[in-house]
């Protein structure tokens, strides 16, 4: 999760200070799996969470099945970004 704000800022910081060919990840600072994201929006706005299609029905996908953590600590201590919503919280909540 990113907020759109710091998508735009960690790409000028890339221009500016990142070196060529190299590559920095760019995500917040809070893993968090897409159901509790969701969960976290529901309980947030009051609503109820929507409901999912079985995994049946979605196939033995590999984006189901995996969780993966990316760190974005070249980010920030290469570049020196300072992201303006360092969670996703802080960037749903800004809204």
């Amino acid at each position: 999760m990113v907020h759109r704000d710091d998508v735009a800022g960690a790409i000028v910081a890339a221009l500016e200070k990142g070196r060529p060919g190299e590559i920095y990840n760019l995500v917040d600072d809070e893993p968090i799996t897409q159901l509790d994201l969701y969960r976290w929006l529901a309980a947030t706005s009051g609503r109820d969470i929507p409901p999912f299609a079985d995994l049946e029905r979605k196939g033995n996908r590999k984006r189901v099945w995996t969780n993966k953590r990316i760190s974005n600590r070249k980010l920030r201590s290469e570049l020196a970004y300072q992201f303006k919503y360092p969670t996703f919280r802080k960037g749903f909540t800004a809204l």
